[in-house]
């Protein structure tokens, strides 16, 4: 069964796949214009790389203005986190209504506790947009 049949939705990439250990990276910003409904976006964080068990992974959902991530603030209700485990990776879809928004959206990642926490972290945007 083809999960798009009709070739309606759109995928963009809002953080690249790759081992995270900075505290506090954030994303480019993602225009939300022209999108119809809702946005899936869907995070996933890989099994650690460095650092202990028990650090937690948070990917937040924000939104400004203007593709200015230092502008950007929290979208209420729209993060992920996990505490880390050496041997576990964890995913999950978080739903954004561009309507109740911004109209850039960033991903921003934060990492505490533990020691020399790195992890693979990645974030998709999934949504219909107007005109393709």
């Amino acid at each position: 069964m083809a999960f798009d049949p009709k070739n309606n939705l759109t995928f963009t990439t809002l953080l690249v796949p790759l081992s995270r250990a900075t505290n506090n990276a954030v994303s480019t910003g993602h225009d939300l214009k022209g999108y119809e409904g809702p946005v899936a976006v869907r995070v996933n964080i890989g099994v650690q790389t460095a650092g202990d068990n028990a650090m937690t992974f948070t990917v937040l959902l924000q939104s400004a203005a203007n593709n200015t991530a230092s502008e950007a603030t929290n979208i209420s209700g729209a993060s992920y986190a996990t505490t880390g485990n050496n041997a576990a990776s964890y995913s999950s879809t978080i739903q954004v209504d561009p309507r109740s928004c911004f109209r850039y959206l960033f991903g921003r990642i934060t990492i505490t506790a533990g020691n020399s926490p790195a992890a693979p972290i990645s974030a998709d945007v999934i949504g219909v947009k107007q005109v393709q």
